[in-house]
Protein backbone atom coordinates (compact mmCIF):
# COMPACT_ATOMS: atom_id res chain seq x y z
CA UNK A 1 0.00 0.00 0.00
CA UNK A 2 1.04 3.37 -0.57
CA UNK A 3 2.89 4.64 1.89
CA UNK A 4 3.45 8.46 2.76
CA UNK A 5 3.54 11.01 6.07
CA UNK A 6 1.09 13.38 4.13
CA UNK A 7 -2.33 13.64 5.11
CA UNK A 8 -3.21 13.73 1.56
CA UNK A 9 -1.95 10.14 0.71
CA UNK A 10 -3.42 8.86 3.88
CA UNK A 11 -6.53 10.23 2.98
CA UNK A 12 -6.18 8.83 -0.67
CA UNK A 13 -5.63 5.58 0.28
CA UNK A 14 -8.58 5.58 2.82
CA UNK A 15 -10.88 7.27 -0.60
CA UNK A 16 -9.71 3.80 -2.11
CA UNK A 17 -10.58 1.70 0.46
CA UNK A 18 -13.87 3.37 1.29
CA UNK A 19 -15.27 4.40 -1.79
CA UNK A 20 -13.60 1.82 -4.63
CA UNK A 21 -13.07 -1.23 -2.78
CA UNK A 22 -16.09 -0.93 -0.30
CA UNK A 23 -15.14 -3.77 1.90
CA UNK A 24 -17.49 -6.44 3.32
CA UNK A 25 -16.86 -7.20 6.96
CA UNK A 26 -14.90 -9.94 7.52
CA UNK A 27 -13.70 -10.18 3.72
CA UNK A 28 -10.07 -9.73 3.32
CA UNK A 29 -9.41 -8.85 0.14
CA UNK A 30 -6.28 -7.44 -1.76
CA UNK A 31 -5.47 -3.70 -2.91
CA UNK A 32 -2.39 -2.20 -4.99
CA UNK A 33 -2.25 1.04 -4.29
CA UNK A 34 0.66 3.27 -5.94
CA UNK A 35 0.96 6.98 -6.28
CA UNK A 36 1.54 8.05 -9.19
CA UNK A 37 3.05 11.97 -7.69
CA UNK A 38 3.89 12.49 -4.47
CA UNK A 39 1.50 15.26 -3.27
CA UNK A 40 3.64 18.63 -2.67
CA UNK A 41 2.60 22.12 -2.52
CA UNK A 42 0.73 22.96 -5.69
CA UNK A 43 1.29 19.39 -7.39
CA UNK A 44 -1.85 17.10 -8.39
CA UNK A 45 -1.39 13.71 -6.36
CA UNK A 46 -2.45 10.36 -8.73
CA UNK A 47 -3.08 7.15 -7.23
CA UNK A 48 -3.12 4.17 -9.33
CA UNK A 49 -5.21 1.36 -7.87
CA UNK A 50 -5.89 -2.20 -8.95
CA UNK A 51 -8.13 -5.04 -6.99
CA UNK A 52 -7.67 -8.19 -8.76
CA UNK A 53 -9.70 -10.71 -7.35
CA UNK A 54 -13.11 -7.70 -8.15
CA UNK A 55 -11.27 -7.62 -11.95
CA UNK A 56 -10.88 -3.44 -10.84
CA UNK A 57 -7.90 -1.13 -11.84
CA UNK A 58 -8.22 2.84 -12.48
CA UNK A 59 -6.73 6.22 -11.54
CA UNK A 60 -7.96 8.48 -8.28
CA UNK A 61 -6.54 12.55 -8.59
CA UNK A 62 -6.58 13.88 -5.53
CA UNK A 63 -6.68 17.49 -4.38
CA UNK A 64 -5.94 19.82 -1.57
CA UNK A 65 -6.96 23.20 -1.12
CA UNK A 66 -7.88 25.81 1.16
CA UNK A 67 -10.90 27.64 1.81
CA UNK A 68 -12.08 30.15 4.19
CA UNK A 69 -15.89 30.10 5.23
CA UNK A 70 -17.82 33.22 5.58
CA UNK A 71 -16.86 33.51 9.09
CA UNK A 72 -13.52 34.11 7.53
CA UNK A 73 -12.04 30.53 8.98
CA UNK A 74 -9.68 29.00 7.34
CA UNK A 75 -10.41 25.04 6.83
CA UNK A 76 -9.03 22.22 4.42
CA UNK A 77 -10.22 20.69 1.65
CA UNK A 78 -10.00 17.24 0.48
CA UNK A 79 -10.93 16.40 -3.20
CA UNK A 80 -11.41 12.74 -5.15
CA UNK A 81 -11.74 12.75 -8.81
CA UNK A 82 -12.16 8.70 -9.61
CA UNK A 83 -11.68 7.25 -12.96
CA UNK A 84 -12.26 3.53 -13.94
CA UNK A 85 -10.11 1.80 -16.06
CA UNK A 86 -11.49 3.23 -19.47
CA UNK A 87 -11.94 6.26 -18.24
CA UNK A 88 -8.45 6.76 -17.08
CA UNK A 89 -7.01 5.24 -20.57
CA UNK A 90 -8.74 7.50 -22.56
CA UNK A 91 -7.68 10.66 -20.76
CA UNK A 92 -4.52 9.36 -20.94
CA UNK A 93 -4.89 9.10 -24.52
CA UNK A 94 -6.57 12.10 -25.21
CA UNK A 95 -3.46 13.80 -23.38
CA UNK A 96 -0.87 12.12 -24.83
CA UNK A 97 -2.63 12.69 -28.78
CA UNK A 98 -2.74 16.32 -27.56
CA UNK A 99 1.49 16.68 -26.21
CA UNK A 100 2.57 14.56 -29.19
CA UNK A 101 1.44 15.87 -31.74
CA UNK A 102 1.22 19.61 -30.42
CA UNK A 103 -2.37 19.68 -31.28
CA UNK A 104 -2.04 23.53 -30.30
CA UNK A 105 -0.23 22.58 -27.47
CA UNK A 106 2.86 24.14 -28.54
CA UNK A 107 6.32 23.72 -26.14
CA UNK A 108 7.16 27.01 -24.45
CA UNK A 109 9.83 28.80 -23.46
CA UNK A 110 10.08 32.21 -21.54
CA UNK A 111 9.08 34.01 -24.88
CA UNK A 112 5.97 32.34 -24.47
CA UNK A 113 4.98 33.34 -20.55
CA UNK A 114 1.84 34.46 -21.52
CA UNK A 115 0.43 32.35 -23.37
CA UNK A 116 -1.72 29.18 -22.15
CA UNK A 117 -3.68 26.25 -23.64
CA UNK A 118 -6.72 25.16 -22.19
CA UNK A 119 -8.39 21.49 -22.50
CA UNK A 120 -11.16 20.66 -21.42
CA UNK A 121 -11.60 16.68 -20.64
CA UNK A 122 -15.67 15.73 -18.67
CA UNK A 123 -15.76 18.04 -15.65
CA UNK A 124 -11.84 18.33 -15.92
CA UNK A 125 -9.82 21.80 -17.02
CA UNK A 126 -6.04 21.30 -18.22
CA UNK A 127 -4.04 24.81 -18.73
CA UNK A 128 -1.04 24.41 -20.13
CA UNK A 129 1.53 27.14 -19.34
CA UNK A 130 4.93 28.17 -18.79
CA UNK A 131 6.72 29.30 -15.48
CA UNK A 132 10.02 28.83 -15.68
CA UNK A 133 9.25 25.47 -17.04
CA UNK A 134 6.34 23.84 -19.20
CA UNK A 135 3.66 22.57 -16.68
CA UNK A 136 0.15 21.35 -16.50
CA UNK A 137 -2.64 22.77 -14.36
CA UNK A 138 -5.64 20.95 -13.17
CA UNK A 139 -9.01 22.42 -12.36
CA UNK A 140 -12.15 20.89 -10.79
CA UNK A 141 -14.74 21.71 -9.66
Amino acid sequence: MYKSNSRLGIYSNRFCIDEIVQPENEVLVFIHIDALTASASGELTSVYYSIPSMNKQGLVFAFYNSFFNKYDTKYQVYAFKHFEESEAKKLASSLEYLIDNRKGIQLFDSMDASKNRIYKFDDLTFAFYYKGKNAIRVFWK
